[in-house]
């Protein structure tokens, strides 16, 4: 069982661009829940209808509810032949993916497994923005259809990072601290954003045993159970080993400021 009680995951993909989307489920009552959230959040941002959904025979799309609300609202519900999920190729495959990486994500970073809707939430998001071969010119998903509905089509990649990583968040000041030493920042790992540039952040803190969303975090690129010493990780201002002085130029330094210079005459300096 995941965060927030979720057991199953509704994925969808737009067959034009790729795009994928992906809503949580406490049960499989909630498929068609997931589909009307779906469908009103896509109609309302896009200003397109959608025409078709096809989906295989899974029970969160079986019973007549389905169907009668396919009919009420002018969609054409398309379904694959039992049994076979090549008919439903993309639907399947995008399911693969982001479960893949969600899975292979976890793993790596070693975080509790409670928290992979934060995880396939993120692979979402990622591959959204990668280049797909499926696409004319490896467009992204997020580039193609932002073609189409005449936006900006650049995708925005400076915010991304690895997810399950170690960040450390702001502790906001209260009155009753008064302890100077304290710590100001929890410990947590990344989770993932709230927006699409990365202003908001998703945060797990192990010691409290809580996800929180905040502003104010310092990423630190390497996971918590990771051998990697603070030597081997990569910072924004690299030095090279030949320019710390050595012991020859120390103590040459030193023969230098304790020889006797004579002092010539004074030039005039001007400053301007």
């Amino acid at each position: 069982m995941g965060f927030g009680k979720y057991i199953y995951t509704l994925h969808f993909v737009d067959d034009y661009s790729g795009f994928y989307w992906v809503y949580f489920m406490r049960t499989k009552d909630e498929g068609l829940k997931g589909i009307k959230s779906w469908k009103f959040q896509v109609e309302n941002q896009c200003r397109l209808p959608v025409q078709m959904v096809h989906c295989d025979w899974g029970k969160e799309f079986g019973g007549n509810n389905y169907e009668e609300w396919t009919n009420a609202v002018g969609v054409c519900a398309r379904r694959s032949s039992p049994h076979t999920p090549q008919q439903n190729s993309k639907g399947e495959r995008s399911g693969g993916i982001i479960t893949a990486g969600a899975r292979c994500a976890i793993i790596d970073s070693g975080a509790p497994e409670f928290l992979w809707p934060f995880a396939e939430e993120y692979m979402a998001h990622v591959n959204n923005l990668l280049p797909s071969k499926s696409n004319p010119d490896n467009e992204s998903p997020y580039e193609r259809m932002a073609k189409y509905l005449g936006l900006n089509s650049t995708p925005y990649i400076a915010h991304l990072r690895l997810w399950g990583c170690v960040v450390y968040i702001h502790k906001k000041p209260h009155k009753n601290v008064s302890n100077k030493v304290a710590p100001r920042a929890w410990k947590g790992q990344f989770l993932g954003f709230k927006d699409l540039y990365g202003h908001v952040v998703i945060v797990y803190v192990k010691e409290l045993h809580r996800v929180f969303t905040a502003r104010d975090v310092r990423y630190r690129e390497v996971y918590e159970n990771d051998s990697t010493t603070a030597e081997d990780v990569e910072y924004e201002a690299v030095f090279d080993g030949n320019t710390y002085p050595t012991a020859e130029d120390v103590a040459a330094k030193h023969r230098m400021a304790t020889t006797k210079v004579e002092k010539g005459p004074t030039i005039p300096t001007v400053r301007v």
